[in-house]
């Protein structure tokens, strides 16, 4: 998480982190889908709907957080409601 309160898409662009999570993904699905990851890593392939549990379940922590920054953003502050400006 990069920031506890502002939405990840509207925080400047982090080329570094955004390669590192592309090419982890890759080496990932490599192993995951091709046959010689198969044998070097001694997994087994996945069908469509492993596939799509999968990405379900690495989505939904990402889906969570936003929320919740959704939610503290839009609930009033304490110095609001005291009158104090923010």
């Amino acid at each position: 998480m990069r920031s506890s309160t502002i939405a990840a898409w509207r925080l400047p662009a982090n080329r570094w982190l955004d390669l590192s999570v592309a090419a982890s993904s890759v080496v990932v699905a490599s192993i995951v889908f091709l046959p010689v990851g198969h044998e070097v890593f001694a997994t087994t392939g996945l069908d469509l709907t492993g596939t799509l549990i999968v990405g379900v379940l690495a989505i939904l922590p990402l889906t969570g957080i936003e929320l919740l920054k959704a939610a503290f953003r839009r609930r009033p502050s304490r110095l609001r409601q005291r009158g104090n400006p923010v």
